[in-house]
């Protein structure tokens, strides 16, 4: 019954996550081209074969998969957007209670790296016309006052 139980691999290492970030950014072009003539599908499995094989290179002990490499980088980007968000929001309180977390060296990484991108930036000249009930307000538009 032991013997059928999967054994969990350990937890990507801050050095790993690091190498993750820094090796994506290297091959940034291809991973986040779009599909071409010049670009396939197989081009980005090759960039994520590279990518894990230098994480292993790194770390022989563990075996990391390219699947399991991809994952982490979604799981890290996720997680850097989540910690910027919480940051910008935290700068804005007026005070009181103790200091939020600060956003972690790996997460400022993936931050810097996507500075330009709506995603982690929001849009800028946008107003957001929802109100605490979550319904539109204020927002009437007729025909005569429809942009032109």
């Amino acid at each position: 019954m032991a013997d059928s139980k999967m054994n969990r691999k350990p937890n990507f290492t801050t050095e790993e996550n690091i190498m993750i970030v820094e090796l994506f950014e290297q091959h940034k072009s291809v991973l986040q081209g779009k599909f071409s003539t010049a670009l396939s599908n197989q081009d980005k499995n090759l960039a994520w074969n590279k990518i894990s094989m230098a994480i292993n290179a790194q770390n022989p002990a563990v075996k990391r998969e390219p699947a399991e490499v991809k994952k982490k980088w979604k799981n890290l980007v996720m997680n850097a957007k989540k910690e910027a968000s919480t940051d910008r929001k935290s700068r804005t309180k007026t005070g009181g209670g103790p200091p939020e977390k600060p956003v972690s060296a790996v997460s400022q990484l993936i931050c810097d790296m996507h500075e330009d991108s709506p995603s982690f930036v929001g849009l800028s000249g946008v107003d957001s016309f929802i109100g605490k009930a979550g319904r539109y307000k204020d927002l009437t538009i007729t025909w005569a006052s429809r942009p032109k």
